[in-house]
């Protein structure tokens, strides 16, 4: 596991993708291994808008990853993506057209912890 943990580390993330793939791989790895994510999650807050998207990547994908990272500037991106996540949702209650149980999910895990860190 930390030679593959290793390996995703040493890759120059070039893709807005593959860098919230490796935040949420890394994120979920030994406690040792977080703060070696930091400058990539600064990286995605300088790549985030103003509405707290992400042009390349979709919200749900974004958040879901995230989240997966326990340092606090993963928190506060999330957090910036809050409102933007609640204005998706329809009079169903869902976050889609389709209304996804999964994106749902995503969605509320978002918003709870927007409303209850910082």
């Amino acid at each position: 596991m930390r030679t593959h943990l290793e390996r995703l580390l040493a890759i120059r993330v070039l893709d807005a993708h593959l860098a919230f793939v490796v935040v949420g791989a890394v994120g979920m790895a030994p406690p040792e291994y977080h703060p070696r994510i930091a400058g990539l999650v600064a990286e995605m807050g300088g790549r985030q808008g103003e509405d707290g998207t992400w042009p390349e990547v979709t919200i749900f994908h974004a958040v879901d990853l995230l989240l997966s990272a326990p340092i606090p500037a993963a928190r506060a991106l999330v957090r910036n993506a809050a409102p933007h996540v609640a204005g998706r949702q329809r009079a169903s209650g869902a976050f889609d057209d389709g209304e996804s149980e999964e994106l749902a999910l995503i969605a509320l895990r978002a918003l709870d912890a927007a409303r209850t860190v910082g």
